[in-house]
């Protein structure tokens, strides 16, 4: 009897043991696999939390962001009244900004309303083309997107108006996809880093990034526009910021973007105007650790520079006076209104 009882007691003492190993395996897999994942989960605007794996997220870009998009890609029309932010004694320039599609269909195109400037929107912010480009990535071209010719013929001729090409840069959802080590912002496991509503970003200091912005300039400057207008111009500046990988960056942010506007001036040449889309609260402080954008570094590389946010131009012109020498800010400061 007394052998029996201790052979139970061994069988039970070693039934524990057995399933205090299985729990132990378990939360170690449960604990590398929250490791692994977690470069791979993502916030949306609404702080929602969903995984986007690599292996599956080869597939084109969402509904969302597809290239048939009726109507809901285009251009946002942005229109400043002619007497806003008007000097005494000095005509400010003034733009009107028009989608496209209907820039092409007018045979008789031009600002009007008193402007002396039109903005044109032919790389969208999420980096869908709107006109036919050589440098599209795949799914990145609108199924309506405008020849190149057709346009060219459009500017062809004498006006008295400036054409001005806007053009946003660094975020581009699919060149940053489809070049995630050439030319992406991307996290420490190599893979392409998400922000705000899954979007993805193009790494300034990247030779991939500046050979295909630089080029997208360029295409533009050959049809006939007078002005190259930079937006989404700077680093990101919402969403999981701590998961990009920074390290092999051999320079800091500021100096990439100043490295940056050198390379397009030399691309468009002298004669093609090179412009900046900046917020206003970015102007009136001079600079924007996260984003990059020192405006010291900028004033001096660009012809004109666009503000958003803001109608107040006598703060904003206080702001580059002492960066702008002998500019003549009426000129080039220009208000966006939205």
């Amino acid at each position: 009897m007394t052998t029996r009882g201790y052979q139970n007691y061994r069988g039970k003492k070693s039934g524990k043991r057995i399933l205090l190993v299985v729990v132990l395996i378990l939360v170690l897999i449960l604990c590398a696999g929250y490791l692994i994942l977690q470069d791979y989960i993502v916030y949306d605007s609404s702080g929602n939390i969903s995984l986007n794996l690599p292996f599956f997220s080869q597939e084109e870009p969402d509904t969302a962001k597809t290239n048939d998009s009726g109507g809901e890609r285009l251009p946002i029309e942005i229109v400043v009244p002619e007497d806003s932010g008007r000097t005494e004694g000095q005509a400010a320039f003034s733009v009107v900004e028009q989608p496209l599609y209907e820039l092409w269909g007018d045979e008789t195109p031009g600002p009007g309303s008193g402007a002396q400037g039109l903005v044109a929107e032919l790389k969208g912010e999420t980096g869908i083309f709107y006109y036919q480009s050589d440098w599209a990535a795949e799914g990145a071209m609108d199924t309506r997107a405008v020849s190149r010719s057709s346009i060219a013929d459009l500017l062809d001729g004498e006006r008295e108006w400036s054409a001005v090409a806007a053009i946003h840069c660094f975020r581009d959802d699919y060149y940053a996809m489809d070049d995630m080590e050439g030319a992406g912002i991307c996290q420490s496991t190599g893979y392409i880093w998400f922000g705000v509503d899954n979007s993805h970003w193009l790494e300034p200091s990247k030779q991939g990034t500046r050979a295909y912005l630089c080029a997208v300039a360029a295409e533009c400057r050959d049809m006939g526009f007078d002005e190259i207008l930079l937006r989404s111009f700077g680093y990101p500046t919402r969403g999981n910021l701590e998961k990009i990988d920074y390290s092999g960056m051999q320079m800091s942010k500021e100096e990439s973007l100043e490295a940056f506007l050198r390379d397009m001036r030399e691309a468009l040449g002298e004669e093609t105007l090179l412009s900046v889309e900046l917020a206003a609260e970015d102007v009136l402080s001079g600079h924007n650790s996260e984003s990059g954008v020192e405006l010291a570094r900028i004033v001096p590389l660009v012809d004109r520079l666009y503000v958003t946010g803001s109608t107040d131009r006598t703060a904003l012109e206080a702001a580059l006076e002492p960066l702008a020498e002998d500019r003549d800010l009426a000129q080039f400061l220009v208000l966006e209104s939205r």
